[in-house]
């Protein structure tokens, strides 16, 4: 092929190439400009309030009379549509845009023209929402749905759409309904679906149905959403009980009936400012009375002992009532659990040692029985006693309680005749308990504290107490001047880290030996590999140097999250790890667990070739700890009192040989 030949060809091409160039950037253009005009008539974009393809789609009339022809569909939407208030556009419902801004509605009353190019010329500007973020195909989400609560609970979600509010909307009707996700504070799916047996046999395990049938029928029925105690999202139960709180305030009763969601909101936003009571088995003034270091930190602000026991009082077993109070009046005159419970077989058995259901039955039916409930007062010697109290009191024995609660006790009579307590006695360099001239044997209860006696009657067993920074500053001498006789202190929890030290340890530590009180340490655990079992020694060995633990240092392995990432081979391998190590380096080494972990997780043979510290509560009538084998140390309470400590104490038995 020659020069002129092939310039000849390259000369087609280019022109070829331009031609394609300018065609397709015409209908580029073209397209660009059909586009536009879609949503522009006689000059105006209506763009704001206008989507063609929605406006074709939701308006079946629309569709037959013009199809799809974008000119006819516009120009009904301007000439018509906008003064019929038809929604042309998902993201504008001019509806909602009237009912939502008052200064609107007050200029355009029901022209719905007006708010349309309200909208368009100053709304847009003026960052005015123009629909409903819960609204969608004509459905209205808002009893299950809130933008900002979907956003903030789920951060997959927040990380995929952002605040975009229609994405949002779009997945939890097509993805979350059915993932059983929750959509706002005030109806939970698995709550619905569990409370409402009825729905459970219609929709089985369809997730999408119950929130449909909320929106459509159950709100209407009366149905909760959420559980009477959740408000906001914020579960009160352990504060609040909704048919306490109507029962025992007459005022919210009258103003509000048995509306559960008022009640709440009520309680929330005045009742724990005003400090009422919302469920029997908490007490606020109570609360704040028993512990000072709340009242340091709150002072008068009485909603904030709420949501301390709610965040932490409880984990940290803290005491909400009075074993002895009962509807606001203190019984401990007439009244002492241990003694009313160990007295009466059948109320060990249909009771046990539920506190409240205890007091409860003393006062609704035991005074009126005449049953005695306290070693100082005994209501058949008070009615012989004092004969002429029955002018006063008549034949109903509850009188008489009240009369020495509320006269008798201040007036100097006596509640009972005088007992034979022989007390604490030692022979033969062993100690032993009398009570009408009988030894104590087995387990007991004296003045609130266990003790374990031998066939003979020899005490075999020290009382003691655990402790870390959340007893606070403690006076180890009134601590001993009390008869606690040992004590295990908390060192610190999980890798060796300051951070992670318990603060009070160091002090513990050199009071106890200051003071002569015999110690042990523990470390709470939160290994998930060998390699933090080693770093747990490590914690332990950094705290004690320089001091004696002389009863061993202790293993505390009961933590959830260990149970979620740690099968149970591993659970007793750790566990053996940490114990032999300590071992190893010359000190009694103890594992701590409660029953349930000790039964079902650490269960291995070779755990049990070291001493044993249970935590046992609960224990109704049993006296012991309900454990088969054997251990050294009984945890059998959280709710201890001790002189030198403010608040609750664990308290402990070590049996001796």
């Amino acid at each position: 092929m020659n020069n002129k030949r092939i310039k000849k060809w390259l000369l087609k091409v280019v022109a070829m190439l331009l031609v394609i160039f300018i065609v397709s950037t015409y209908f580029d253009v073209y397209e660009v400009q059909a586009s536009n005009s879609d949503n522009i008539y006689n000059g105006v974009d209506y763009s704001a309030v206008y989507n063609k393809d929605y406006y074709y789609n939701h308006n079946p009339d629309l569709k037959r009379a013009f199809g799809y022809n974008s000119k006819l569909l516009l120009q009904h939407f301007v000439q018509a549509g906008m003064r019929e208030g038809r929604q042309a556009k998902e993201t504008f419902d001019v509806r909602y845009y009237r009912d939502k801004y008052p200064d609107l509605k007050n200029a355009y009353g029901s022209d719905y023209t007006k708010y349309f190019y309200h909208f368009m010329t100053n709304g847009v500007k003026e960052r005015r929402i123009g629909y409903s973020y819960t609204k969608y195909e004509g459905i209205d989400y808002s009893l299950v749905f809130n933008k900002d609560y979907y956003l903030n609970k789920y951060p997959d979600i927040k990380r995929a759409y952002g605040d975009n509010p229609i994405e949002l909307l779009k997945h939890f009707i097509r993805s979350g309904m059915n993932e059983g996700r929750q959509g706002i504070a005030n109806f939970s799916m698995q709550y619905y679906r569990d409370k409402y047996i009825d729905l459970k046999r219609a929709f089985g395990n369809n997730n999408k149905a119950y929130y449909m049938h909320y929106i459509s029928a159950g709100k209407r029925e009366g149905r909760r959403g959420c559980s009477e105690n959740s408000y906001n999202g914020v579960d009160y139960s352990l504060v609040y009980d909704m048919n306490y709180y109507y029962n025992n305030n007459p005022d919210v009763r009258k103003a509000f009936g048995k509306d559960a969601d008022k009640l709440i909101q009520h309680f929330v936003q005045a009742g724990m400012n005003e400090g009422r009571r919302a469920k029997e088995t908490f007490d606020v003034k109570y609360y704040k009375a028993t512990y000072i270091d709340l009242r340091r930190a709150y002072g008068n602000k009485t909603k904030e002992y709420y949501l301390h026991y709610m965040r932490s009082g409880h984990k940290e077993g803290r005491q909400t009532i009075s074993d002895s109070y009962y509807n606001g009046t203190d019984y401990s005159l007439v009244y002492d659990k241990e003694y009313y419970l160990n007295k009466y077989p059948d109320l060990q058995k249909a009771i046990g040692n539920n506190s409240q259901a205890l007091i409860k039955h003393f006062v609704r039916t035991g005074m009126s029985e005449g049953r005695q409930a306290s070693i100082n007062f005994d209501v058949n010697f008070y009615k012989k006693m004092y004969p002429e109290l029955k002018n006063y009191c008549g034949i109903d024995n509850k009188n008489y309680y009240m009369h020495y609660m509320n006269a008798g006790y201040k007036q100097g009579y006596k509640g009972t005749s005088e007992l034979i307590l022989n007390g604490w006695q030692e022979k033969d360099g062993k100690k032993y308990y009398y009570v009408n001239d009988k030894a104590y044997t087995g387990w007991n209860m004296i003045d609130s504290r266990k003790y374990y006696f031998d066939k003979t009657g020899a005490l075999k067993s020290k009382i003691g107490i655990d402790v870390s920074k959340y007893q606070g500053k403690i006076d180890w001498q009134k601590v001993k001047n009390d008869g606690i006789e040992y004590a295990i202190i908390r060192i610190g929890y999980g890798d060796d880290l300051k951070e992670q030290d318990d603060p009070t340890a160091v002090y513990n530590m050199q009071e106890c030996e200051r003071l002569g009180i015999p110690y042990g340490v523990y470390i709470y655990s939160y290994a998930l590999t060998e390699a933090q079992i080693d770093s747990e020694v490590a914690h332990v060995m950094r705290m004690i140097k320089g001091f004696n633990p002389k009863l061993g240092i202790f293993f505390d392995m009961e933590d959830k999250s260990l149970i979620n990432n740690l099968t149970k081979a591993e659970l007793n391998s750790f566990a053996y790890r940490f114990l032999n190590q300590i071992k190893n380096k010359g000190y009694i080494p103890w594992l701590y667990s409660n029953k349930y972990w000790l039964t079902t997780y650490l269960t291995s043979s070779k755990l049990q070739e070291f001493p044993l510290w249970i935590a046992n509560y609960d224990l109704d009538d049993k006296d012991s700890p309900d454990y088969d084998k054997p251990y050294k140390m009984w945890q059998y309470t959280s709710k201890g009192s001790v002189n030198g400590i403010v608040g609750n104490v664990d308290m402990n038995v070590l049996l001796i040989e």
